[in-house]
C-alpha cells in the first residue's frame, strides 16, 4: 500500500499570515513584499486581532480600484508603518482617501500623515505647493460645511514667519466682500491651520473667458480687495494670479496671502516673490520692489489680460515656466523674460487682444513704467469710469450690472396690455430705471434697440 501523503506544510513565514494579509498580498508582487517585511513578525504571531484583521481586508477592497501594483504597495507600507508606530488610522476615512485618489499614493499619505484639528475631517487633498503647503478638502464639524485646510510644512521657523504673514491679512474682525474668509484652528499637538470658506470654482490659467461683463467684474473686485488691502492693511499680496482667485456666486474672491506681509517689509534689496506669469516688469529688470503695491496692480492687470488673450502679456502662448525646483533653467527663463520687457514689450504687451472696452483701464494697470503705475485705488476709479455698465452694484433686488437689469426688463417686462394696468408710481419707476440704464457710460451700441421695445411697452 501506498503511504498516505500529508497535507502540505505552509513556510513558516506563511503560518501568522492572515486572511487580511492575504487579501493585501494578492494585490501584486510589490505589495506581498511589505506585507512580508511588516506584517509577518519574526516571532511568527499575528500582529492584528480578527476585529483588526477585517479592517485590512477593507483596505484591500478598496486599493483593488487601483492599477498601479507599486502605488498599491506604497500605501499599504505607510498604513503599516503608522499603525506599527501606535497611530490609530480610521480604515473606512483611508477607504475613501483611496477612493478619492486613484493610483496616487501620496495624496493618499499625505492626508493619513495629518492630524487635523479635532472638528475637521479631511475629505481629500487638493494640491501641494511644493514643500511649503499642503491643501485639503474638509468637513468643519462645527458649522456643517466644506472648508479648505491649509497644512504648513517646512522647518518650524519657516512655518511661524508664513502662518503670521496670513494671520496679518486675515484677523477674524477684518470682512470684506473681495477677501476669502479665514480661520485658525490647532490640533492636539498644538499644530495652526488655516480654515477657509471652500469655493469650488477658482480660476485657473485656461479659465474660458465669459466676456467683457465677467472680465469687468473680475477686475474692478479684485482691486478693490487690493485697495483695502493696500490702504486699511498696509499690506502687499505679492502674488496676485487666477489660481489665488475664486468665485462666489457672481463675486470675485482674492485668496491665498502665503507670501502677503506689510509694505514696510520691502526694500530695494528684498528678492521678488510669486509667479512668474504676473511678476511685475520692474522685478524682472531690477530684481528690486520700488514700489510693492504698483507690483500687484501689474498682477492683476496681467492676469485680466491673459483672461482675453489666452496667454499672459510677457509670456508666449503655450510656453512653459521652470518650476522652482529646477533653479538653473527658471534662472535663465527670468533672464529671457527681462530681455522681453526691454526688447520686445510692444509686440507682447499687445492689447488689440483683449476687447476695445477694456483696453483704457488695462493699458493704465499694464503701464512699464512702475511710477506711471496707477494704485489699486486710482485703477478702481479709472474702471468705475470706463465700465460703469457692466459693474455688478448690490440693490434691494440684489447685485447686477446695468447690462444685466436690462436683460431681466426684456425678458421679464409683461407686455403691453398688462403694463397698463400698473399704478402710475410703479411706471415711473420702470422709466426711471430704463433711463439710469440708458445713461450708463460703456452700454454697448447693441442695447440700444432693447431700451427702445422697453420703453415702447411702459409707454
Amino acid at each position: 500500500m501506498s503511504k498516505k501523503s500529508s497535507p502540505r506544510e505552509k513556510p513558516p513565514a506563511e503560518a501568522a499570515f492572515s486572511s487580511g494579509a492575504h487579501a493585501l498580498s494578492a494585490l501584486g508582487k510589490p505589495c506581498e513584499d511589505v506585507v512580508r517585511e511588516l506584517l509577518v513578525p519574526a516571532t511568527n504571531q499575528p500582529l492584528f486581532s480578527p476585529a483588526q484583521d477585517s479592517q485590512l481586508q477593507h483596505l484591500a477592497q478598496a486599493l483593488n480600484l487601483w492599477t498601479d501594483e507599486q502605488e498599491r504597495a506604497t500605501v499599504i507600507r505607510h498604513y503599516l508603518a503608522a499603525a506599527a508606530g501606535g497611530r490609530v488610522l480610521d480604515t473606512n476615512t483611508v477607504a475613501r482617501w483611496i477612493r478619492a485618489h486613484i493610483n496616487d499614493a501620496f495624496a493618499v499619505c499625505d492626508c493619513m500623515n495629518v492630524d487635523p484639528p479635532a472638528e475637521v475631517t479631511i475629505v481629500r487633498m487638493l494640491s501641494r505647493a511644493g514643500s511649503q503647503k499642503i491643501v485639503f478638502l474638509a468637513n468643519w464639524n462645527l458649522t456643517q460645511r466644506q472648508v479648505v485646510l491649509k497644512r504648513l510644512s517646512g522647518p518650524p521657523e519657516t512655518r511661524a514667519a508664513r502662518i503670521q504673514r496670513e494671520i496679518q491679512a486675515h484677523p477674524l474682525s477684518w470682512v470684506h466682500d473681495n477677501i476669502i474668509e479665514t480661520h485658525f484652528l490647532r490640533n492636539p499637538k498644538d499644530e495652526v491651520f488655516l480654515l477657509e470658506e471652500y469655493l469650488p470654482d477658482v480660476l485657473r490659467d485656461d479659465y474660458p473667458a465669459q466676456g467683457i461683463l465677467e472680465g469687468a467684474n473680475l477686475f474692478y473686485d479684485i482691486c478693490n480687495a487690493l485697495t483695502f488691502l493696500h490702504e486699511q492693511a498696509g499690506l502687499v499680496h505679492g502674488d496676485v494670479k487666477p489660481d489665488n482667485i475664486g468665485k462666489r456666486g457672481t463675486t470675485y474672491i482674492l485668496l491665498d496671502f502665503g507670501i502677503c506681509r506689510p509694505k514696510d517689509d520691502f526694500s530695494i534689496d528684498t528678492t521678488a516673490t510669486g509667479s512668474l506669469r504676473t511678476r511685475a516688469p520692474e522685478l524682472l529688470t531690477m530684481d528690486a520692489y520700488a514700489a510693492p503695491e504698483k507690483a500687484d496692480v501689474w498682477a492683476i492687470g496681467a492676469t485680466i489680460f491673459n483672461y482675453f488673450a489666452g496667454r499672459f502679456p510677457l509670456i508666449e502662448r503655450s510656453e512653459r515656466i521652470p518650476r522652482v525646483s529646477n533653479p538653473t533653467d527658471r534662472s535663465s527663463f527670468e533672464q529671457a523674460l527681462a530681455d522681453r520687457v526691454r526688447t520686445r514689450w510692444d509686440e507682447l504687451v499687445d492689447l488689440s487682444l483683449v476687447p476695445e472696452a477694456m483696453r483704457p483701464p488695462l493699458r493704465r494697470a499694464l503701464v512699464r513704467d512702475h511710477e506711471a503705475r496707477p494704485t489699486a485705488r486710482e485703477l478702481t476709479a479709472e474702471i468705475e469710469h470706463e465700465l460703469p455698465a457692466y459693474l455688478r452694484k448690490y440693490s434691494e433686488s440684489g447685485r447686477f450690472s446695468p447690462i444685466e437689469q436690462l436683460r431681466q426688463l426684456s425678458s421679464h417686462l409683461p407686455g403691453k396690455d398688462t403694463l397698463k394696468l400698473l399704478p402710475p408710481g410703479d411706471l415711473q419707476s420702470l422709466r426711471s430705471l430704463l433711463q439710469t440704464i440708458e445713461s450708463a457710460r460703456s452700454l454697448p451700441t447693441e442695447c440700444n434697440a432693447e431700451i427702445t421695445s422697453i420703453r415702447e411697452r411702459i409707454g
